[in-house]
């Protein structure tokens, strides 16, 4: 488990404007499995070749930063338990350094403590691997427009907490 300090969510920033009219959205994908790397680009490739493209993948947080801070895509997609530094400390770096890009953190952990890191470190979204093919594409779109998205397990279950 990742060790996490309690921090505020930060509000999602005004949406990024497409840098060259027309093209479609730009997503760099960080994920240290390679199947599942491989995975993850084919569904967005395949299934929504006419809504995004998928400009780069990484498989872990110190050549994320590198390549989102090179590339300023739209979207980063990031697994929280990637090598180096990990998918929130990626997360709060590239928002530290304020670049634009949204991120939506694509990852196995349903517990609340997770989602409140990420949304601390500046993550716009949080999908669960498992509801991938039915949550990326609706985390995508939001972020987006700059609004979160949370898959819905993970919201029923933290708002049964409060």
């Amino acid at each position: 488990m990742l060790a996490m300090e309690p921090m505020e969510p930060k509000e999602p920033r005004e949406p990024k404007e497409p840098s060259k009219p027309g093209r479609l959205p730009q997503i760099v994908l960080a994920e240290d499995q390679e199947y599942v790397l491989a995975a993850i680009s084919a569904f967005l490739q395949e299934r929504f070749k006419e809504r995004y493209e998928v400009v780069c993948t990484v498989r872990d947080g110190t050549s994320l930063v590198s390549e989102v801070l090179r590339l300023a895509p739209d979207v980063a997609v990031v697994d929280i338990t990637i090598p180096g530094l990990n998918g929130l400390e990626a997360t709060a770096e590239l928002n530290k350094r304020d670049c634009g890009t949204r991120i939506v953190i694509l990852t196995m952990n349903w517990e609340p403590e997770f989602l409140q890191a990420a949304l601390a470190a500046g993550a716009i979204g949080y999908v669960l691997k498992h509801r991938m093919v039915s949550d990326l594409p609706n985390a995508i779109d939001a972020a987006l427009q700059g609004k979160r998205f949370i898959s819905p397990t993970v919201q029923r279950q933290e708002s049964s907490r409060l």
